[in-house]
């Protein structure tokens, strides 16, 4: 009998990058530097989209997401 590796995803890599950054945003949030935020995430396993926000100006977070739309357009 020959055992067959699991084949690793070619974005398996970014998405740990992603983790560890999302971890350290994490401890920035509980330390109090940062104090507002938004997620948007793509569950594959459950089909769905998915949202999570904290903050507490809807206005100001509305303009960081108009910015933030230029990183989605270039990656």
């Amino acid at each position: 009998m020959t055992t067959v590796t699991k084949l690793k995803h070619p974005r398996a890599a970014a998405w740990e990058d992603a983790a560890k950054f999302l971890r350290g945003l994490a401890d920035q949030f509980e330390a109090g530097s940062v104090t507002e935020a938004v997620v948007v995430y793509n569950n594959t396993s459950e089909t769905y989209f998915g949202s999570w926000g904290h903050f507490d100006d809807r206005w100001r977070l509305l303009g960081a997401l108009e910015y933030a739309k230029e990183g989605v357009h270039k990656n």
